[in-house]
């Protein structure tokens, strides 16, 4: 549901762009509803509220929240992630990023899966309208265990970005995607890391988007967790006025389940 409403907010002139993208998602959806009914496996994933401070492009503090889920389903397994962070400083908006996602994994063997997402962020502040992606890759399953995950994908996604004054742009570009966390010390701290970066096939790394997230969680009791980590993105092709990275130190506190 998420996806399908999140797409409704891009301009009613890219009908193509947003049939395709609709399309992708429901194409994902219609091969897992099936698959869930039957599925014994219990959903697994975590919300997290929290403040940060940034610096960069908007340097105040920020009310930020995040979350993801996941289900294993024998050969297959299905996701989806939602994040939201705005601030706003004497009457002045500062900060106005939210993003969704979903995705579909579907495993060769034990080790090897085709994947398949859709994504649609905004970004406000930095005159990012809409970017909208899709996209098809083949990934590994490193490590899949009780106190390590470890996964990265390669593959190529659609992109197509809205800036505010600046035409609507769609290009093809090959992704790299990695995320990785690890419990220590029989669950007395997790470290994590996990990363995007995406290079167009029409400008290269002159025009490359890197999204990072690095940090540690503390678990309390019964699920609830502390966390703190960096959020590092960059952009090297900004709208023109904007700074090419943005960084976010975020302290949080959330639910695991």
């Amino acid at each position: 549901m998420l996806p399908l409403s999140t797409y409704k907010i891009a301009r009613r002139g890219q009908g193509t762009i947003m049939k395709y993208h609709l399309f992708l998602t429901a194409a994902i959806l219609t091969v897992a509803a099936p698959i869930t009914a039957h599925a014994e496996d219990d959903w697994r994933g975590n919300l997290y509220l929290g403040a940060s401070v940034t610096d960069g492009n908007a340097n105040e503090t920020t009310i930020s929240a995040n979350g993801k889920t996941e289900k294993d389903l024998s050969m297959h397994r299905i996701g989806g992630h939602v994040e939201y962070d705005f601030q706003e400083s004497d009457g002045t908006r500062t900060s106005d990023e939210r993003e969704v996602g979903v995705y579909y994994d579907h495993f060769l063997n034990e080790k090897w899966f085709i994947n398949t997402s859709a994504t649609a962020e905004q970004d406000k502040v930095n005159d990012l309208d809409i970017r909208a992606t899709g996209g098809l890759g083949l990934g590994h399953q490193a490590y899949d265990r009780e106190d390590l995950q470890l996964k990265y994908i390669a593959g190529i996604d659609y992109v197509h970005e809205e800036y505010e004054n600046v035409d609507p742009e769609d290009t093809a570009a090959a992704v790299w995607q990695l995320d990785y966390e690890q419990k220590f010390k029989d669950d007395a701290y997790r470290l994590f890391h996990n990363h995007k970066v995406t290079v167009p096939f029409d400008d290269g790394f002159d025009a490359f988007l890197a999204d990072t997230e690095t940090g540690i969680k503390i678990p309390i009791h019964s699920g609830i967790t502390a966390s703190a980590q960096v959020d590092f993105d960059w952009n090297n092709d900004p709208a023109p006025g904007v700074e090419e990275g943005d960084t976010k130190y975020i302290a949080s506190v959330g639910y695991e389940w």
